[in-house]
């Protein structure tokens, strides 16, 4: 599965390393329904 998505940041720009993948994930775990977030992530 793929899922392309846009972000902009509000104010300044944003850095993120050149692996940010736990980075990204770890946001959407975070901002997830916490039933889906543990079905997902077990």
């Amino acid at each position: 599965m793929i899922i392309r998505i846009k972000l902009k940041a509000r104010e300044q720009t944003v850095l993120l390393p050149k692996s940010y993948n736990h980075i990204l994930q770890a946001f959407f775990y975070k901002n997830m329904d916490p039933y889906i977030s543990k079905f997902l992530h077990d």
